[in-house]
């Protein structure tokens, strides 16, 4: 193998790795509709990803979410679970604003050791959907990998290359 080709199969196989950590998907999660039991539902291959709270100007479709049409109850909270956890993002917070609350949302983080799909919900009370408005959005991006465990396959290809012909 000519040294050409070896630092060629470096560049395509760390392209590749980094053009899958970069792909993030937008959830919007309707405060009217979106609940514990009838979530909006996405699937993710097993993997580690972040999930950032976004609003409008960032691509989403909501900024916060308001559960009593008045000022001063604007949330950022919402939950996501799948087989492998539940988590529930909550700061404890009513705002004057939707874009008060957006800028105190909280990220999050979940991982899944097998592809799945994730729901995600807006929390309030049973039967208490119908009154709100807005919603929250949230981007969810892969964690990339470290590329670690690139440097096996390639540090064994270097010690073949450079050892050849040693017993």
């Amino acid at each position: 193998m000519t040294k050409h080709r070896f630092f060629t199969m470096i560049i395509i196989a760390l392209s590749i790795v980094i053009a899958k950590s970069t792909h993030a998907d937008v959830v919007n999660i309707d405060a009217n509709s979106s609940s514990y039991e009838s979530p909006v539902t996405c699937f993710f291959e097993a993997g580690t990803y972040l999930v950032t709270p976004i609003g409008i100007d960032d691509g989403g479709v909501y900024n916060a979410w308001n559960n009593h049409y008045t000022s001063g109850a604007w949330l950022n909270r919402y939950g996501f679970y799948c087989d492998e956890f539940e988590i529930y993002i909550d700061d404890g917070m009513a705002y004057d604003t939707e874009l008060e609350a957006l800028a105190n949302a909280q990220s999050s983080q979940f991982t899944i050791t097998s592809d799945s799909n994730v729901n995600f919900y807006i929390f309030d009370l049973p039967g208490m959907y119908q009154d709100n408005i807005g919603g929250m959005s949230v981007e969810v991006t892969p964690v990339p990998e470290p590329i670690s465990f690139l440097l096996f396959p390639f540090g064994a290809l270097l010690f073949k290359f450079f050892h050849k012909g040693v017993s």
